[in-house]
């Protein structure tokens, strides 16, 4: 068997697939964590507005 032939490879899979050992850090975080965010949205321009401000002006 491949585990027991000094094969560090065999020996990780074999303990992922059979003994079910994972690679995961846990952290347990118990502070309470409020956000809060204020997203202001300019308000909607008309078609003709739009164009005003932002379309290329001609070259003088």
């Amino acid at each position: 068997m491949a585990t027991q032939k000094n094969n560090g490879a065999a020996a990780f899979f074999w303990m992922k697939a059979g003994a079910g050992w994972r690679e995961k850090q846990e952290i347990d975080i118990k502070a309470e964590q409020r956000q809060r965010y204020v997203i202001r949205v300019p308000p909607r321009l008309s078609e003709q507005e739009w164009l005003d401000r932002y379309a290329p002006k001609p070259l003088p």
